[in-house]
């Protein structure tokens, strides 16, 4: 039996997540995923061994301007949890600032409690009929919706929605710069000597950080997120050569080569729309004639903060103009 909803959002990342807790307080909602789960780029990879190693944002998560509201937040962090970005105030490492929970698809869990989910299901296209809005995975309908909202990238956006959409000409005008991040697996933690090494070290690294393991995991990680101009150059190259060439830098930042395991773990991936460069400046857009609408830190700029506010803006709107 195919369900009908109030409203459907496609993506559940930070701001699916939340504009789903936010509409689901009122309304039948549902959340739809292309992912085996939540999270988008806060999303973390569970390993054979319990750890889970992060491939995108781990901490700057402030909920301020949500009317107080915080969401269940252990985030169980060990001292050796450090961050590195190659920023100009100036370049240093740290301990997480307002870190996201262990592991950091768990707030996005949380959040979609009260919401049907529909996790490795691809929105390939919607029609419209008397029933309203039908979305389809390839020829398979998934589920009837009176609201469409897209959360995704604009660029996968504008793959779904209808020419005759309102605001598809403003999704064009949206850019974005890719990331290559790699996680890789350590005997030892970094020492100090390294951290300190990045930063006299012009490279091609963004930013590094370590994630506490399990204790049944003998290995530490450490995700090393590459530039937007060398993720560019990097981003169709195969897993093997990214492996090396970012090893690469980091043996010339001091990294030391026998904190490597004789078989080393390693994982990449590919962050197509990582960075927002040229992002709208408005909260959210909305066609009430169609009943389409589209969210997410493109919106505002480039962060989770972002991700939140926009998703907020966007359900206080629909909760005050539902039809």
């Amino acid at each position: 039996m195919v369900v009908s909803y109030k409203y459907v959002i496609i993506g559940a990342g930070i701001t699916g997540a939340y504009l789903a807790k936010r509409l689901s307080s009122c309304s039948k909602v549902a959340c739809i995923e292309k992912a085996r789960g939540p999270g988008g780029r806060i999303s973390a990879r569970r390993l054979d061994t319990g750890s889970y190693c992060p491939l995108g944002a781990v901490e700057g998560l402030n909920l301020e301007h949500t009317a107080g509201e915080s969401p269940l937040m252990q985030t169980n962090l060990s001292p050796h949890s450090l961050i590195w970005k190659n920023t100009p105030d100036p370049p240093s490492y740290r301990t997480y600032k307002n870190p996201l929970p262990f592991p950091p698809q768990n707030i996005c869990h949380t959040w979609l409690a009260d919401s049907s989910c529909y996790y490795g299901h691809a929105i390939t296209h919607i029609t419209h009929s008397t029933q309203g809005w039908q979305l389809y995975n390839h020829d398979k309908l998934v589920c009837y919706a009176d609201w469409v909202i897209t959360t995704t990238p604009p660029e996968q956006a504008l793959q779904i929605l209808p020419d005759t959409c309102s605001y598809a000409s403003k999704l064009h005008l949206v850019r974005f710069t890719p990331t290559v991040s790699m996680v890789l697996g350590l005997l030892e933690q970094p020492t100090h000597r390294f951290w300190a090494a990045l930063s006299a070290h012009k490279s091609s690294l963004y930013a590094v950080n370590t994630y506490p393991s399990s204790p049944e995991d003998p290995l530490t990680y450490v995700t090393a997120h590459a530039s937007s101009a060398w993720s560019r150059k990097m981003l169709d190259q195969t897993d093997a050569s990214i492996y090396k060439q970012i090893s690469s830098l980091l043996l010339r930042c001091g990294w030391d080569k026998d904190n490597l395991h004789t078989d080393p773990f390693y994982h990449v991936h590919r962050w197509r729309f990582a960075h927002c460069t040229a992002p709208l400046n408005l909260p959210f857009l909305a066609d009430h004639t169609l009943k389409l609408a589209s969210a997410g830190d493109w919106c505002l700029g480039s962060n989770l903060n972002t991700a939140i506010h926009s998703a907020y803006q966007l359900a206080q709107h629909l909760l005050h103009h539902p039809n």
